[in-house]
């Protein structure tokens, strides 16, 4: 027998169970790779969560993400890598809410109450959470965004938001609220300037100046604490104080003196359609460049409401 006919007749050896499994299990490894990848970098699934973005998202719409074209962030940095366009106002954004939530603690006759700081001891109990949102980006930064009786003017100029729906007041935080001096007015906020990557960001006295200018100068106490809570979450968490309110929710208390720092992100201001009745900006401050995911690429379900954005 030849050495050709040797050589053809290994070669046609049967696969063992061996190589058929190590094959399989190869290409299920690829398969979970490619499919990983997709995820982080190009297109994520989401569902609707609350009523925030009525009537232009709903409760239970489940939605594709686009990743790559506001930019992909490269694993575990900051790192933004080429961007198909600039985000701009309008946009439907998915992004990360950092939150501080109270815990649960029961007092002396056995009634559960959510709390900040533990009576007992006096040390502050938070949990931490990282939760994906979505709203509208309002203002760009270096915008001025203001709210005069639920209109919104941008940069002075009055905008027609056909997308906005109101409740006629239902849930507003009125004067007589025992909390408006913690959240202001929904229906009157502002003016704020939306900071921009490399503004000075300084706190004197517990005032907040953005390049050297106060953002909160001439207002009303209500006012000024509703304004300096917003600009609040641009100071590092470990320089952010706590103090417990009658109701117990976590309200950050600004140093007395911080900074200046040169900003090294851009913000954002994000707002939600369904305006009387949305959890946004106006109550926890800006969003950080970098924590932002995406925009819709399609709404899959409900499929009556199915769309291409």
């Amino acid at each position: 027998m030849s050495e050709e006919l040797k050589t053809n007749a290994k070669a046609k050896t049967p696969d063992t169970v061996k190589g058929v499994l190590k094959q399989h299990t190869k290409d299920i490894v690829w398969a979970v790779v490619v499919a990983l990848l997709i995820r982080y970098f190009v297109v994520s699934a989401y569902s609707i969560p609350s009523g925030s973005m009525e009537s232009t998202l709903l409760v239970g719409d489940y939605l594709f993400a686009n990743k790559f074209v506001l930019g992909t962030r490269l694993p575990f940095t900051d790192t933004k890598l080429l961007p198909v366009r600039e985000l701009k106002h309008g946009d439907i954004i998915i992004f990360f809410h950092h939150e501080l939530n109270p815990v649960s603690q029961k007092d002396e006759n056995g009634q559960n109450h959510f709390i900040v700081n533990d009576r007992s001891t006096g040390e502050i109990q938070v949990t931490k959470a990282k939760r994906d949102f979505v709203k509208r980006c309002i203002g760009l930064p270096g915008d001025t965004v203001e709210l005069r009786d639920k209109v919104l003017y941008l940069n002075g100029v009055k905008q027609e938001e056909e997308y906005v729906q109101y409740f006629d007041g239902k849930n507003i935080l009125r004067e007589s609220s025992p909390s408006y001096p913690y959240y202001g007015n929904r229906d009157n906020f502002g003016p704020v300037t939306v900071p921009k990557k490399g503004d000075t960001f300084e706190i004197k006295g517990g005032e907040v100046f953005l390049n050297g200018v106060s953002v909160a100068a001439g207002k009303t106490g209500e006012q000024k604490w509703f304004v300096q809570r917003v600009y609040g979450n641009l100071i590092p968490e470990g320089l952010k104080k706590l103090r417990e309110t009658e109701y117990g929710f976590p309200q950050p208390l600004l140093p007395k003196d911080y900074g200046p720092v040169s900003l090294k992100y851009n913000a954002y201001f994000m707002m939600g359609d369904n305006r009387d009745e949305s959890d946004d900006s106006r109550f926890w401050g800006f969003v950080s460049s970098k924590d932002i995911v995406g925009t819709p690429l399609i709404r899959l379900w409900p499929l009556p409401r199915f769309k291409i954005f």
